[in-house]
């Protein structure tokens, strides 16, 4: 068994290594740190420090230099969002940097975050803004995905297994944000999919953030189907002899032609249907989604200037990809459903239906990286709730704005 720093291992193990801190724990964990100070124990598995750890770059395999994309503006905005600040970096055409693509080769590897690990010569993470802040670790303090946290240059996260599995093998690495969500696979961890494919490397294994049933379907279509897969709470239980792993490059949502071109390739399963409403209805009842509290209205309005309501969840990845690729227009809430318009051939006009959140800018990137005709409406929060942060509440948009939009991108 490895020993890294002398931090290895605890005097306890995490239940069956199947443990990974949460963004609510995560964020529990900082206050309690911060309150506290070392915390040894919680959330029923054992912690383990380290202090300012060294940083392991590792073997360069193969990279792409970073690329500039012009970001394009949407067409129109409708409506008033609560905050003006959302629409930041939206309205005005720019230049944008993608970042460096880089392969990266590591040895003696044990997954400790999300998109982190310790190897034998340190510590790395995916992150760009570790990257840009030239390893410093204090640059993932302020994100609840990473798993870890880091504080006063001390290093906390889930001790896992005493006794770890060894896997041999070359091993790739897929980290991302928010693990389980369709839509942080859909513009995080598919292109580093595609991207590795395209190298030609050899593995024998996958880590995944969590199995969803989606990057089993891209897994199978690049040909990587038959291979073991573990998701990144299993890791804690293993260490990796040789291990890949995939600078993040996405840029909030922008994308560049390499990547597009990628997404694009995937094999769909056809449909017909050219003009979509794209439904978060199957959501209605989910008081912590942000329900759309009229979208029935909306969508029986967007039926009679002939869209088609669709149900992203109930499809697979295969029939989504296709569904967005015929498609030519597009109308929804925000969503992750929506981030299938990657798929959609350019030109194609998307109306976005926004409450106010943080990820307009993301949403926008997105359309503009597709060559997409896009615009936003806004809605309105329930005024009878405060919950925070704002883009858990309820919400209602107009109808009448929404036939606007409409007929606005179709006249242009």
């Amino acid at each position: 068994m490895l020993k890294l720093h002398g931090i290895y291992p605890g005097p306890h193990t995490a239940h069956n290594g199947e443990h990974m801190l949460s963004p609510l724990q995560t964020i529990d964990l900082r206050r309690r740190i911060t309150e506290e100070g070392r915390v040894d124990r919680g959330y029923g598995f054992a912690l383990a420090h380290s202090v300012n750890p060294p940083v392991d770059w590792g073997e360069v395999v193969v990279s792409e230099p970073s690329l500039q994309v012009e970001f394009q503006t949407p067409e129109f905005v409708l409506g008033d969002p609560e905050d003006p600040s959302c629409l930041a970096d939206v309205l005005d055409p720019k230049v944008l940097k993608i970042p460096t693509k880089a392969v990266r080769a590591f040895r003696g590897v044990r997954i400790v975050g999300w998109r982190s690990m310790f190897t034998r010569d340190g510590f790395y993470s995916s992150a760009s803004e570790f990257r840009d802040a030239g390893g410093n670790p204090d640059a993932l303090v302020d994100s609840r995905w990473d798993g870890l946290v880091v504080h006063d240059g001390v290093l906390t996260y889930v001790a896992g297994h005493k006794d770890r599995i060894e896997i041999k093998g070359n091993t790739l690495f897929l980290p991302a944000l928010e693990p389980a969500n369709y839509g942080s696979f859909v513009i995080r961890v598919l292109p580093k999919l595609l991207y590795f494919v395209e190298q030609g490397i050899r593995i024998d294994q996958i880590v995944v953030p969590q199995r969803i049933l989606a990057t089993a379907e891209a897994m199978a279509m690049t040909g990587l189907g038959a291979l073991p897969v573990y998701s990144v709470p299993e890791a804690s239980a293993l260490e990796f002899e040789r291990l890949y792993v995939i600078d993040d490059f996405e840029l909030k949502g922008c994308m560049c032609s390499g990547t597009m071109s990628r997404l694009r390739s995937l094999p769909g399963v056809h449909s017909n249907l050219k003009r979509i409403y794209v439904s978060r209805r199957l959501n209605a009842h989910r008081p912590l989604r942000r329900p759309l509290l009229n979208e029935a209205k909306i969508e029986r309005e967007a039926e009679k200037m002939g869209f088609q309501a669709v149900f992203p969840e109930s499809l697979s990845f295969r029939q989504q990809i296709g569904l967005f690729a015929g498609a030519d227009f597009i109308v929804g809430p925000s969503g992750s459903g929506m981030l299938n318009s990657l798929f959609s051939a350019p030109g194609a006009k998307v109306l976005d239906i926004e409450s106010f959140h943080s990820t307009v800018r993301q949403h926008a990137r997105i359309y503009s990286s597709g060559g997409h005709r896009y615009a936003f409406a806004f809605g309105k929060f329930d005024p009878s709730d405060k919950r925070e942060p704002p883009h858990l509440r309820r919400w209602t948009a107009s109808p009448g704005m929404i036939v606007e939009g409409i007929e606005k991108l179709q006249a242009g």
